[in-house]
């Protein structure tokens, strides 16, 4: 009708004009201070603008800074007037200063055969109110997004916003639900602020030190309480340091007494707590060390019952009767007199003798294996090597003759070449600070596993039980070595099937007095 020359255009303009609506929500009141419940929560005034592809506008006056905008933006001058749109366009600030910043919705529509655009304006300052809370708790980086493009920025380039890295579940929320995503130390939050069709949505970046800024005050009431009862504490501890400061130093003076040689000590601290605890223990060590000298006269009388294997006895008394009724006196009297010298060695009770110079071992050895060589046929090619200058060496007494006789029975008389005469070497060398006493055989060797299930327990209780029945002289040898070493000692065995056995036992130097 607008277009038709016989109608009056004002006339026409205004009724247009007329139907054109400015809502102005929340804004009835100009009271600031009202507290009218009619009031929305979000006030903003809204324009509607329409103009035409022939350039034809159509507004209430009230809309002209809000309309002078639009018609001086760039998007404007750059739009192809008869393209079909529905667009949310980003922020279009002002360029003069009779405008004001605006965000806008365009879409077009056809009246008859023209094509109209409704454009919906709403000044950017009402909307900007609406995030003065986020401003009062210093959450300055804020967007609204739309429709995939960012309509508004409030720190622009300066942003740490990437929408782009946002994940998918960000954008589903429903209206006015918050989701958040963590990103480091920042925290992002988005809300739908429109409904979904409008897709309007508000994202926020908070850091960690802004977050808790409003609890600032709180946190510092509560340092100067912590302050305080770490204070309280401290000195209950110096008070409660004191006293267990005066219990360690008489546990240490008591210490000091037994070091000096006195065993008559007895520490009374009724105390439930670890000081006390270990007050008891040590009482109770001390009550041990008798122990230990009692089990040190049992150990000595086990050892002299148990130096003698009864299958080696038993063989040898068959040896001698052999001999005597073969009619071959001198060589029964050479083994009965070697026996004889070995059971009185073996029968020294005198002072319990758990140590013995090396002479002595190596003539206890000699007449031990006098025997031996009888009992296999003089078929074992044997020699004990140690210098002149150790023979007074101290050794635990009674652990070569095991080993050798291990090596015997379980070395060279189970070597599948039986022609092959059997060799033995019995060392005792002297290091530094340690003996090494080495037996070593040419015998039928030891598998990896034996070896390992023989000689890698730290005592004759770790031996497996077939071991312990089949190899009594090797559990034996390592409970008595860790009596008397306590641990400090070590038994290396090495061996390879079909070319021997080596054992290499390495003990601390003892002194006549340690003996």
């Amino acid at each position: 009708e607008f277009y038709k020359d016989d109608m009056d255009s004002d006339a026409i303009r205004s009724r247009i004009v007329e139907n054109l609506p400015i809502l102005r929500n929340g804004l009835e009141s100009t009271d600031e201070n009202s507290e009218d419940e009619s009031l929305g929560y979000i006030s903003f005034t809204n324009y509607y603008l329409l103009f035409t592809q022939y350039g034809d506008f159509f507004y209430d006056p009230a809309a002209e800074p809000a309309v002078t905008s639009f018609m001086q933006s760039d998007w404007y001058k750059q739009f192809e007037k008869g393209t079909q749109i529905f667009a949310h366009l980003p922020l279009i600030q002002a360029s003069t200063d009779d405008g004001v910043d605006i965000l806008c919705v365009v879409h077009s529509f056809y009246v008859g055969d023209i094509l109209c655009y409704g454009v919906n304006i709403v000044p950017f300052a009402d909307i900007q109110r609406q995030f003065s809370d986020l401003l009062a708790f210093g959450y300055d980086d804020y967007i609204l997004y739309c429709n995939n493009q960012i309509l508004y920025s409030n720190r622009g380039g300066d942003s740490e916003i990437d929408i782009s890295a946002y994940p998918s579940e960000m954008f589903s929320g429903r209206q006015y639900e918050s989701i958040t995503y963590s990103e480091g130390d920042n925290t992002h939050i988005m809300a739908l602020c429109t409904y979904v069709n409008e897709d309007y949505r508000v994202a926020v970046c908070v850091s960690k030190a802004s977050m808790l800024l409003p609890y600032q005050e709180v946190f510092s009431d509560f340092r100067l309480l912590m302050c305080a009862i770490v204070l309280m504490l401290l000195i209950a501890f110096v008070i409660a340091l004191k006293g267990i400061l005066n219990r360690l130093g008489r546990l240490e003076r008591e210490m000091n007494r037994v070091r000096e040689g006195n065993y008559q000590v007895k520490l009374n601290d009724r105390h439930n707590d670890e000081i006390g605890r270990l007050a008891n223990t040590f009482n109770m060590m001390l009550g041990k060390i008798e122990e230990d000298r009692q089990r040190d006269e049992k150990m000595q009388y086990l050892l002299m019952v148990s130096a003698i294997d009864p299958h080696y006895l038993y063989n040898t008394l068959n040896t001698v009767t052999a001999l005597a009724a073969l009619g071959r006196n001198q060589d029964v009297i050479t083994v009965n007199t070697a026996l004889i010298a070995t059971l009185k060695d073996r029968m020294k009770l005198k002072n319990y003798k758990t140590f013995d110079t090396v002479a002595n071992e190596m003539e206890a050895m000699r007449q031990y294996m006098t025997i031996q060589g009888y009992l296999c046929a003089q078929r074992i090619d044997y020699k004990f090597i140690a210098s002149k200058e150790d023979m007074n060496l101290l050794i635990p007494k009674n652990v070569i003759q095991p080993l050798v006789e291990n090596a015997i029975r379980h070395g060279i008389l189970c070597k599948e070449n039986a022609d092959e005469p059997g060799k033995i070497r019995v060392s005792v060398i002297k290091s530094e600070h340690n003996m090494h006493i080495n037996v070593e055989d040419n015998g039928k060797g030891i598998d990896r596993d034996t070896l390992q299930a023989y000689f890698s327990a730290a005592n004759g209780k770790d031996l497996p039980s077939t071991a312990s029945d089949q190899h009594i002289g090797v559990a034996n040898i390592k409970t008595r070595l860790n009596y008397l070493y306590r641990g400090n000692y070590q038994c290396i065995a090495t061996s390879e099937i079909g070319c021997g056995t080596k054992i290499d036992i390495i003990i601390p130097m003892t002194s006549y007095t340690e003996s």
